[in-house]
């Protein structure tokens, strides 16, 4: 089980290095982006919004970010969706107050949890996410987006699958904690939750860094870097990454860096 108090203080302190860190991050923002454009057709705007600040939006297409981090998907979203007002939510304070710098007064901010969020149901026409959802209970979060949009609203999302830094949890003795779920795992909670799907893709990125202290300082400017149990008495945590580092080289070292493997789960589905 993921423990929340983690995923909050992690990504919290990592508020001010996510930006200049999140390379992949932003790779996938700008394809979810381009796939919600691809299936949303025309804003589905049913007269005047009532938020629970009671807030109005007469004609305006309602999008919620859930897990919005620093508000990557709403800026790149923005560009287009001219008629949209956007809301976005995250665990982590922090990086609630660097999306409001980024983003402005155009921007609707709320300290939740995706598992539970703090809106009315059927209050969204598009609820969208971004490589959140690794770091949650995949069944309830579906569950709770489901509640918040209209019926025959669109929910598009990217979350990280099983192929994901294969090559580092080889070479660690201790197991990543982190829910990677498959494609049919996806497509099985999409449905239990009271969508139906309109589209799937898989992407596999492969990123190069120098060795793998890059590679965890990456994740860890990002909020991400994985938890290493030492349950190994012999072993000190750091002599564990010394190691692993070791077998990374020999393994998945290629012209002087290492590579990670990253599996990219697109997703859309409309509510039924």
């Amino acid at each position: 089980m993921i423990d929340k108090g983690i995923v909050k203080k992690s990504f919290s302190k990592a508020a001010l290095t996510y930006d200049t860190s999140a390379t992949l991050q932003k790779e996938v923002v700008v394809k979810l982006v381009s796939f919600i454009e691809a299936l949303r057709g025309e804003p589905v705007c049913h007269g005047v919004h009532i938020q629970p600040d009671g807030a109005l939006y007469p004609d305006k297409e309602l999008i919620l970010d859930i897990g919005c981090g620093t508000g990557s998907l709403m800026e790149e979203a923005g560009k287009t969706f001219s008629r949209s007002v956007f809301f976005g939510c995250d665990i982590a304070f922090p990086m609630l107050l660097r999306a409001r710098t980024k983003l402005g007064k155009g921007f609707n901010p709320a300290a939740a949890d995706c598992e539970y969020l703090p809106f009315r149901d059927a209050s969204f026409d598009v609820a969208a996410s971004s490589l959140t959802y690794q770091w949650a209970d995949i069944s309830v979060a579906f569950k709770e987006a489901s509640r918040v949009l209209k019926d025959g609203g669109l929910f598009a999302f990217s979350t990280l699958g099983p192929a994901t830094l294969n090559e580092l949890r080889a070479c660690l003795r201790s197991p990543m904690d982190i829910g990677f779920r498959d494609r049919c795992a996806v497509l099985a909670l999409l449905k239990n939750a009271g969508f139906e799907l309109s589209a799937l893709e898989t992407h596999i990125i492969v990123k190069e860094y120098n060795d793998i202290w890059g590679l965890i300082r990456n994740l860890k400017n990002i909020g991400a870097a994985p938890p290493v149990d030492v349950h190994d008495n012999c072993l000190s945590k750091g002599a564990l990454l010394k190691e692993a580092s070791r077998l990374y080289s020999e393994r998945f070292g290629r012209d002087g860096y290492i590579t990670a493997t990253y599996e990219v789960i697109l997703a859309a589905a409309r509510k039924i």
